[in-house]
């Protein structure tokens, strides 16, 4: 970002300044090739593990369910990426959604850096307009949401 240029002047601008997607393009430090390789090896091997059922029959990895008994929005995460990886949407959304909107937004943004750039403005566009409040407030009703179902239906 240019000196004397702070994100809130940047955030307000109706584009993306050519200087600034200058300075976003000096960062990038691998090639898609070396991203797409990275995205591919790991989807590649979370589908190997969820494929041996060592996923599935594994100990349990979330310190609230450890502590609790109960399962945290989070719980189902990891299955649900292997299963993604495997090819399984069906059996990842059943495991927990929030997870397949995250694989599916985390692979995009990686193999095309550009798009998340260009959705981090835009959101910050939107808080902007609205205010942080009701963004958070939408975040926590959708962890809430997914907490519900988490226990409801497997709990």
């Amino acid at each position: 970002m240019q000196s004397g240029v702070s994100l809130p002047q940047v955030v307000r601008s109706n584009s993306m300044t050519p200087e600034f997607v200058a300075s976003a393009k000096h960062r990038r430090f691998w090639s898609l090739k070396t991203r797409f390789g990275v995205v591919a090896g790991l989807i590649l091997s979370m589908g190997l593990l969820w494929n041996s059922n060592r996923l599935v029959t594994g100990p349990v990895l979330c310190p609230f369910r450890l502590v609790t008994g109960h399962p945290c929005p989070f719980c189902g995460s990891t299955r649900a990426l292997g299963a993604m990886c495997a090819g399984d949407v069906q059996q990842a959304w059943s495991l927990n959604p929030l997870a397949v909107l995250v694989w599916l937004l985390a692979v995009t943004f990686w193999l095309r850096p550009s798009w998340a750039q260009t959705m981090s403005v835009k959101v910050m566009h939107l808080q902007l307009r609205v205010g942080a409040l009701p963004s958070y407030t939408f975040i926590g009703i959708l962890f809430l949401a997914v907490w519900y179902w988490n226990v409801a239906t497997r709990w």
